[in-house]
């Protein structure tokens, strides 16, 4: 079960959730004021390329409304005249 806790304890026991998350192999989840902010995951090298999608992903979601308007403006526009 993911474990869940407050940015005030996250604040006062860094040093040794750090520790612990390593040894966990579950994500933590940061809340403020009763909402989820954040989650940690452990690191691990190369590591990085798993973030750069998570990225990737997270914006897709945040701006889904706003792409899925972008895509019916441009099918309702039909194919361009542009040959290669």
């Amino acid at each position: 079960m993911v474990k869940i806790i407050t940015n005030s304890q996250l604040q006062k026991s860094a040093g040794k959730i750090s520790k612990n998350l390593q040894s966990a192999k579950k994500p933590l989840i940061v809340t403020t004021h009763g909402q989820p902010q954040m989650f940690c995951v452990p690191f691990f090298e190369d590591g990085y390329e798993f973030l750069e999608e998570y990225f990737e992903n997270y914006e897709i979601h945040k701006n889904k409304k706003k792409l899925q308007k972008k895509w019916k403006k441009s099918a309702a526009s039909g194919e361009g005249n542009l040959k290669i």
